[in-house]
Formats: structure tokens, C-alpha cells, sequence
């Protein structure tokens, strides 16, 4: 096959929008894309800004449409993605913008400009002094090797394929820390943890605390920048501070270099991003990724380490996630002006960030919160409906229901039924999702069965949910296309499998949850006639009001 240069086959090769745009950027409108958005084949849209459509009319030159591939220019040059049908209107900035010709498919030629011969292309064809970039005259005569379009359709299928299940993995990933973060802050910071009823409350300088749980400072619990030797010679592993994810704990991009200077660290290590504002925008990792506990690897020495003393390598992990710690990291610790950003010196970061926890003095304690997320298989099977609500942790799905509802800020006092409780109320759709019942059905059953009392929480004599407060809740989840359901059950189902257990849906069986089973030989199917039975004596009615609608 022979090579063709890209001006060959575009019918478009330009440059977003080039001028001053901080007095652009609107609330709403338009979206405006800059090269912070643009990861490998998709989009990032947490940081992105906006611009009035009057605007957008005057920088037509530089507008997106779908199907276009919006090329990184300065940072991470080369980095490529493909404008999806869902932003059929957009516009940018620093990027280079390709409309390919009908001989060439989009997601093809962003793998091209992804593959490490294309980001080593676009890295010999960089131009600037001051700040390299990748322009567009280098983007046009650059040379692609194309097979026809039918070849290049299947090679776009399959990695478009692979692309979408590492999506899925990390959305899952997400949902996961989330969880994790949920928990941490019921546990530690609520102290709502398992058993917290029967523990009594003490006085201390937090307030009132468990009995058995002390205060301690940051820096009696955690080694700040601890002493780690890293040879000079031969490449070791290296973290520049994009590595790190504003949302996970997963380190990625992991380079290789040869040196030591920098900061250091091991596996277990928390690295806490002190440079503005990535301090403020929450850019942490936990370290995990050496190959033994006495493999060392160095990166950015914009990085604050955090090594566990006294704690759970995790429980650091958590902490420094947390609103509250870092919250006090950007308030209270002074900062040192290293133009032209503000780094947080960890010396201020210790003496000056209170940094309190309250932990339980027992080690067996201490360690929960390490259990619970290695998620070792726990209790016996064919569990019923009463067992799986006792051990399921549906607390920590509050600060997602309450921020999907809008019930933790609407002033119930101006009007309205006050809501029953969002926990509760998650728990009726999944009593309804799993049975296959309608509005109307689910409200029969609640008030019809024990079982279904008990999995809520609720006494013969309490006021149940109606069939009209389950559909506003569903209405409320969906509100602004938020996909509030499916977030949620996404996350329900993650937990479910993360403990052992698997759903089964469809009847009305007592049993709904039980242990899923080892990995063994594929089961045979069994007959039509002897799936999805209900019980007898209850008719089966199709879903009317199902909890993803």
C-alpha cells in the first residue's frame, strides 16, 4: 500500500479558534472545546466551557460537526478523538480540526494519530520555541498508510469494540470509587459505620465521637514525603502529574526515565497533587503498580507522598480524597509563589492542616474499611430478602440518591409532601426491577408482604409508598438527563457482584439475591415452559412503571 498525505484525503484540515477567550465563556450555550478535553478516541467533557451562540456564528472557520477529528496541539500532541453525533453543534480552541473525505473513516485515522507511530510522528513534526506545538501545514502533509475503506470500516469496528469495554471498565471503576468514598465518609466521618447504634457517643475535640475511638493529628497517623532511595542509573518508573485522575484512584500513562530526581515512592503510597490547581481540582493516586513492596518509582516533585503509619494504606487514600482535608489544605495552609503557579509546601501542609481523624482503637476495626473494599465473599447462601438488606450497604448510596433527587436542597417548608427516605426509596425500585412489577403492583406487594416490609425496613401499620410516589421518584432520577436510574442500578449491580451475590429477576421468589456460584462448566438452558415462573397464587403482571423508565 502506498503512503497518502492527509490533505489527500480531508476535505477539511484547520485550526480552532485563535484569540482571547476569557470574556467569551458563558454559564450555557455552545461547547467550546479545548485540548483538555481531548483523551484517546473520546471526549472529557468535566471542565468544559461554553460560549452564546452569537459568538459561535462569528468563529464558523473553526466548528466541530460529527464525525470530525479534533487533533491536541500543545500538551499532548497528537492526542485524537472523533466529534460524536451527540454534540452535533461544537467549536475550540489549540486544536487541530480534520473533516476526512469519504475515503477514510474518522475512527481510523484517530487510531492513526493514537498509535505510538503516530504520537512519535507528530512529535518529529513539532514547531515553536517557546512552547512547541503540532500545526496545521505538519497535519497536512503528513503521511498515512490506507487500505480501502471496507478494510478500514472492519479495523475501526473491532478497536472501536475493544475501546468501548475499556469505557465500560472504567466507568465501573468510577462507580467503585465512589462507592468507596460514600463509605468512607458514613463510616469515619458520620460515624455511621455497622453497629454504630449500640456504640455510645463521647466528648472530644471533634465533638461527640464512639466510644473506643481517639483524635489524632495528620502527621501522628501518616509520613509526609517519607526517606525512599532510587538509584540514578537505569530507567525506573515515572509519573509526570497527568498521571494522576481527579476521580480514581487508578494511575495510568505510566512513563519510564532514567534519573532520581523528583519525588519517591512504593506501593501503598497516596501522592497528593500541591501544585494549583490541580490541588483544587482533586488530582490524587494510590500507588499500586510496582511490580513488589520493595520496588521503588519516582515522579513529579509537585507531588506531596503520603505513606500510612498508623492506618490502612487505603484510609490515607480516602482522607485525602476528602472535601474536608483538602478543603483545609487550600484554606488554612500558606502557600509558597513559585510564578506561575502556587505550590503547597508539606511542611505547611503538616503543621497548618489539622487533618483530624477519629479511629477506632481496635485494630480489627481499622482494618473494616481494607475488608470491605477487597469484598471477600461473606455469609452462606440462598439469602432472603431480610438478610440481604441487613448486610448490603445502602447507606452509601445517600449522597448519590440526594444529589439525583434534589432532596438535600429543596426547602420542604415552601410547599410539597415531604419525600419518604431516598434509601428507602431506592430500595422499593429494586424490589421492583427484580420482580418485574409495575407502579401499581409494587405498592400491592409492599402492603401485601412480609418479606417485602422487611427488606424496607417497615412495620405492619407504617405508611408504605404508593404507586404514584414511586413514579415521581423514577420522574425525579431522569430529570435533565442525568440517566439517574441506570447510574444507580449500575452501581447497585456492581456492589451485589462485588460481595458475591447475583439478582434474579422477573418473579416473585423470596430468595432474589443469592450467591452467585464458582465458575464451572456452562450450565444447559432450561425448557421455555420452566423459566421466569411466578409464585403460585400470584399473578405475574408485566412492568408497567419499570425502574429504569
Amino acid at each position: 500500500m502506498e503512503k497518502t498525505k492527509l490533505k489527500d484525503v480531508c476535505d477539511r484540515i484547520t485550526v480552532g479558534y485563535v484569540g482571547p477567550m476569557a470574556d467569551e465563556y458563558t454559564p450555557e450555550g455552545i461547547t467550546f472545546l479545548r485540548s483538555q478535553n481531548i483523551t484517546p478516541f473520546r471526549l472529557n467533557l468535566e471542565d468544559v466551557k461554553f460560549i452564546p451562540a452569537a459568538f459561535y456564528a462569528k468563529i464558523k472557520k473553526s466548528a466541530l460537526k460529527p464525525g470530525d477529528v479534533a487533533v491536541v496541539r500543545t500538551g499532548y500532541p497528537g492526542t485524537a478523538c472523533v466529534i460524536p453525533e451527540s454534540l452535533p453543534d461544537s467549536n475550540c480552541a489549540d486544536l487541530v480540526v480534520i473533516t476526512p473525505s469519504k475515503e477514510l473513516n474518522s475512527f481510523y485515522l484517530a487510531a492513526i494519530f493514537n498509535s505510538a507511530w503516530g504520537m512519535a510522528s507528530v512529535r518529529g513534526n513539532l514547531v515553536g520555541v517557546a512552547q512547541q506545538h503540532f500545526n496545521v501545514g505538519a497535519a497536512k502533509e503528513m503521511e498515512v498508510t490506507l487500505p480501502p475503506r471496507a478494510e478500514q470500516d472492519r479495523i475501526a469496528g473491532i478497536l472501536s469494540a475493544y475501546d468501548e469495554l475499556m469505557e465500560n471498565s472504567q466507568r465501573r471503576i468510577r462507580l467503585l470509587e465512589d462507592m468507596a468514598r460514600a463509605l468512607y465518609r458514613e463510616w469515619f466521618v458520620h460515624f455511621r459505620f455497622p453497629g454504630h447504634d449500640s456504640v455510645p457517643r463521647l466528648p472530644s475535640a471533634l465533638g461527640d465521637i464512639p466510644q473506643g475511638w481517639e483524635v489524632k493529628t495528620a502527621p501522628e497517623c501518616i509520613d509526609f514525603n517519607p526517606r525512599v532511595t532510587v538509584p540514578r542509573e537505569g530507567e525506573k518508573p515515572f509519573l509526570p502529574m497527568g498521571c494522576l485522575a481527579t476521580d480514581s484512584m487508578i494511575i495510568t500513562d505510566i512513563e519510564s526515565r532514567a534519573g532520581n530526581s523528583g519525588s519517591k515512592f512504593q506501593n501503598g503510597d497516596t501522592l497528593f497533587a500541591r501544585i494549583t490547581p490541580c490541588l483544587e481540582n482533586g488530582k490524587t493516586g494510590f500507588v499500586q503498580f510496582l511490580p513488589n513492596a520493595s520496588a521503588v518509582a519516582f515522579g513529579s516533585t509537585e507531588f506531596i507522598v503520603m505513606r500510612s503509619r498508623t492506618l490502612t494504606p487505603e484510609f490515607v487514600y480516602c482522607l485525602a480524597r476528602s472535601d474536608e482535608f483538602r478543603g483545609n489544605a487550600i484554606k488554612r495552609a500558606p502557600l509558597e509563589t513559585s510564578f506561575p503557579q502556587e505550590k503547597l509546601s508539606p511542611g505547611a501542609l503538616i503543621s497548618h492542616v489539622e487533618g483530624h481523624e477519629s479511629l477506632p482503637q481496635d485494630p480489627a476495626r481499622r482494618r473494616a474499611f481494607q475488608r470491605h473494599r477487597t469484598r471477600a465473599g461473606r455469609g452462606r447462601q440462598n439469602h432472603r430478602h431480610s438478610q440481604a438488606a441487613r448486610a448490603y450497604p445502602w447507606e452509601s448510596f445517600r449522597p448519590l440518591l440526594e444529589e439525583l433527587t434534589g432532596y438535600a436542597t429543596r426547602d420542604w417548608r415552601k410547599g410539597g409532601k415531604p419525600p419518604f427516605d431516598p434509601v428507602l426509596m431506592l430500595k422499593v425500585l429494586v424490589l421492583q426491577k427484580f420482580h418485574g412489577l409495575s407502579d401499581d403492583a409494587t405498592e400491592e406487594q409492599i402492603f401485601d408482604r412480609t418479606s417485602f416490609k422487611s427488606f424496607l425496613g417497615l412495620r405492619i401499620g407504617d405508611v408504605i409508598p404508593d404507586a404514584k410516589t414511586i413514579w415521581d421518584f423514577k420522574q425525579r432520577l431522569e430529570e435533565s438527563g442525568r440517566e439517574g436510574s441506570r447510574k444507580l442500578f449500575d452501581a447497585f449491580n456492581l456492589q451485589l457482584e462485588a460481595q458475591g451475590y447475583i439478582a434474579r429477576e422477573g418473579s416473585i421468589i423470596d430468595a432474589s439475591f443469592t450467591r452467585s456460584p464458582a465458575p464451572a462448566k456452562q450450565p444447559r438452558a432450561k425448557p421455555e415452559h420452566q423459566r421466569g415462573r411466578a409464585a403460585r397464587g400470584v399473578r405475574h403482571q408485566p412492568s408497567r412503571g419499570s425502574a429504569e423508565g
